[in-house]
């Protein structure tokens, strides 16, 4: 069942690659974009109230561009509704984002644990740029390792109580508890999806990586497409998840 949910979330994409380019490429990609670009002016300001300010303002702008897309494909796909920006989508976009920010809080007070033993098992494996995993310039095997482990185990946490997202996107409140007892039936799965995504995050990370580089136009190009794929595989999942557990609908085959 991973296994399906994982390639029906690329099958979903693909299968609507238009919709799916209009709503999330330009929008996405210009956030991804804004933020790296904040991320760089903000490391060669020297201020940090200025480096502050540049992270906080590109951060807004990925937030509400991110709620706003996730929003749409979750409408688009269960009610069949073409998202449009003076329409539900765009009225559901802050709530969407309200809930995305105490499911974030949420999840990382769960994870508390988890993140001790990241600052364990991390700490010595830090390189010259003083980062591991994702965020490091000098992506290797250990980044990809670390990530895929610790990437799957707050990605299945997050998947567990997530379908308060596209509930949200619906209007048809829920709570976290509800959202982790329809998810609890499924529990392995759930650890599955998110040890696939992981897996492939890294994976992708590190071929891309070893190709073009971290620090090229073409290697920050790549990378920028991958967090694309991988955010919108992430948002179809939790939508395929919502339309199987809460609406009643077969899996896909």
């Amino acid at each position: 069942m991973a296994l399906r949910l994982f390639l029906h979330a690329f099958q979903t994409i693909f299968g609507n690659l238009n919709l799916a380019g209009k709503l999330s490429a330009f929008p996405l990609l210009g956030a991804l974009l804004l933020t790296t670009v904040a991320a760089y002016f903000a490391g060669q300001s020297g201020s940090g109230l200025m480096a502050f300010i540049l992270i906080a303002a590109a951060g807004l702008v990925f937030v509400f561009v991110l709620g706003f897309v996730a929003c749409g494909w979750h409408r688009y796909i269960l009610l069949e509704e073409e998202p449009r920006f003076n329409g539900p989508t765009s009225d559901r976009a802050f709530p969407y984002i309200g809930k995305s920010i105490l499911l974030t809080l949420w999840v990382f007070l769960l994870c508390i644990p988890i993140l001790f033993v990241m600052g364990l098992v991390g700490f010595p494996l830090m390189g010259a740029d003083g980062a591991i995993g994702a965020g490091a310039t000098d992506y290797g095997m250990e980044d990809a390792v670390f990530e895929m482990v610790f990437g799957a185990a707050f990605g299945s946490v997050f998947f567990m109580y997530a379908l308060v997202l596209p509930a949200s996107a619906l209007e048809t409140p829920m709570t976290f508890k509800e959202s982790r007892q329809h998810t609890m039936s499924i529990g392995w799965n759930i650890v599955g999806v998110a040890v696939l995504i992981a897996v492939f995050n890294a994976v992708v990370g590190l071929v891309a990586t070893s190709l073009f580089g971290s620090e090229s136009i073409l290697g920050i190009v790549v990378g920028l497409a991958v967090q694309l794929l991988s955010l919108m595989v992430g948002i179809s999942i939790l939508t395929t998840l919502y339309g199987h557990l809460v609406e009643g609908r077969d899996l896909p085959q």
